[in-house]
């Protein structure tokens, strides 16, 4: 009896043990779900929450952005959408961008689309530029045929003589405009010093076509830089050598606004202001008048050097020609052909150069001085550099421009 009361004790013990032990693991139980649920719901609070303070999303055509929505058991906080930004009903087309006048760098035209005027020639290449009132059309001529020659150059090496296929080239400028675009500056007005490049000059004066002036002293020493005139020395219409005194009888060439050209006017100190008062636009002192009335009035035979002319058709057409080691009276001959009335011969050698705007390195110069010229003709020494008459070797000079002390162009 008193065994199975023992055994009723320990089946009754085990069984309040069992029962607590099952409280316990259904209280964990519970107290880890609810632990879950929390956790659960504060994620989705958090979810909801980061999805109301992101950024409006901007949608176009090409790219559509979606945000998915959070997994929840609860229904999620409605969030408004970010407003749609409209297109403006009426948008202003923008202001269409205007092509580029047409002096540019692709202003080369074919040699066969334009006619060389004058006798014996046949034009090599041909570049044409127009703007508002002004028209240039420049030809590139070869006089006659090639032929050997014998070039002879003085350098830090000795004298240097080379024998070369060689053929005598003119370029010449066929110029349509009024007679007020044709004007002349001299270094001081331009770039403020005594001389300086043709190239530099013209892009100052915002020329579209210009060519090296008359001869002046002291050339490659600017503190010496100056006109040989002794007379009022005029250009763009002032005084720019600060003589005042009578010119001794010399008369300068002179050029009015108007387009008349004379080689017989006096300007003194007296009568310059005057003269500018009523047109005088420049002179020119130190230039030899080769045409006058559609004749030749000069003659030169000498072939060594670069030559520069400027000439007049009439009022409103001019001619500027660069001759390269052809000979003067070639030049003059190829001018009158072109229909020049009136022309001056003005400075020659290196000095000669005919800068055209936007034009680029036409000679293909590989010298470092030269290559971002805006040039038509080949300089002196960039012939002589080219054929190894200014050094020899790797580090030989290429050539450079002279500088010059005013030039003559067309605005």
């Amino acid at each position: 009896m008193r065994k199975k009361r023992v055994i009723a004790s320990v089946v009754a013990l085990s069984l309040i043990v069992s029962v607590f032990a099952s409280c316990t693991r259904e209280q964990d139980i519970a107290d880890t779900t609810a632990s879950e649920v929390q956790e659960t719901k504060s994620a989705i609070a958090q979810i909801t929450q980061e999805s109301t303070t992101l950024p409006p999303v901007t949608t176009t055509q090409d790219e559509t952005t979606t945000i998915a929505k959070p997994i929840s058991t609860k229904k999620p906080t409605i969030t408004k959408k970010a407003p749609t930004t409209k297109k403006p009903t009426s948008t202003k087309k923008a202001p269409a961008t205007k092509k580029p006048t047409t002096y540019t760098s692709n202003m080369e035209v074919a040699a066969s689309s334009v006619i060389a005027k004058a006798k014996g020639t046949t034009v090599l290449r041909a570049w044409r530029l127009n703007k508002g009132d002004v028209s240039i059309e420049v030809h590139k001529l070869a006089f006659g045929s090639p032929k050997k020659r014998t070039f002879d150059y003085k350098n830090n090496t000795g004298k240097r003589t080379r024998t070369l296929n060689y053929q005598e080239v003119c370029n010449v400028a066929i110029i349509s405009c009024p007679p007020e675009r044709v004007n002349s500056q001299c270094a001081e007005q331009l770039l403020n010093k005594d001389e300086g490049l043709t190239f530099d000059m013209a892009r100052s004066a915002g020329a579209l076509i210009a060519v090296n002036g008359e001869y002046y002293e002291g050339h490659w020493s600017p503190a010496e830089s100056k006109f040989f005139g002794d007379g009022p020395v005029v250009r763009n219409g002032k005084v720019v050598n600060g003589k005042t005194a009578a010119s001794n009888g010399f008369k300068p060439f002179t050029m009015n606004k108007d387009g008349t050209w004379s080689d017989q006017m006096t300007v003194n100190g007296d009568n310059v202001n005057e003269l500018i008062k009523n047109g005088l636009r420049f002179t020119l002192y130190e230039a030899n008048k080769v045409i006058w009335n559609g004749k030749k009035t000069f003659s030169n035979s000498d072939k060594n050097h670069n030559r520069t002319m400027f000439g007049q058709i009439d009022k409103n057409h001019y001619v500027m020609a660069v001759g390269e080691f052809i000979s003067i009276d070639s030049m003059i001959g190829i001018l009158l052909d072109y229909g020049a009335q009136k022309a001056f011969m003005l400075n020659g050698g290196n000095c000669s150069y005919m800068y055209l705007k936007g034009v680029g390195n036409v000679t293909g110069t590989i010298s470092p001085k030269l290559k971002h010229h805006d040039k038509i003709n080949m300089l002196e020494q960039e012939f002589y550099g080219l054929h190894e008459l200014l050094g020899e070797g790797r580090d030989r000079p290429l050539g450079e421009a002279c500088p010059a002390k005013d030039i003559m162009y067309i605005l």
